[in-house]
């Protein structure tokens, strides 16, 4: 296990900051500042490398009644992606190990575990387009 991180971490994420009027153009979306706690016991530390950008992901960009609620202004975008580990306190995940799942898109991230959600996608290509789903 790596060394545990005593600060919080600021992050960097991306944030959709209007809602688009037709297609989504570059301005629609911004590079905010987040902060995190460190991972404690049972955690581990992702660094997102691959953002899944999908076309549900459209819908979300409206603020309207949907099966999946709509991104928030000014807050990072969730979906799905792929990351390394950067710092673990859970047994399962090892520093260097690829894992994927749906969470928000910040260049790292504290993710709960051993969880149902995350997946282990320690032999998939993190620079591939097979993103092992």
């Amino acid at each position: 296990m790596a060394t545990q991180t005593l600060n919080k971490i600021e992050t960097r994420q991306v944030e959709l900051r209007s809602r688009p009027d037709g297609v989504p153009t570059e301005e629609n979306f911004g590079l905010g500042v987040g902060v995190i706690e460190p991972p404690t016991e049972g955690e581990f530390l992702v660094q997102n490398e691959w953002m899944s950008v999908d076309p549900y992901m459209r819908g979300r960009m409206k603020d309207t009644d949907s099966y999946v609620e709509p991104f928030q202004i000014g807050k990072a975008l969730d979906g799905g992606c792929i990351g390394k580990v950067i710092e673990s306190r859970n047994d399962r995940f090892v520093v260097g190990d690829y894992v994927w799942d749906d969470i928000d898109v910040q260049r790292c991230k504290a993710v709960f575990g051993p969880t149902e959600s995350v997946q282990d996608n320690r032999q998939a290509n993190p620079h591939g387009g097979d993103v092992g789903r």
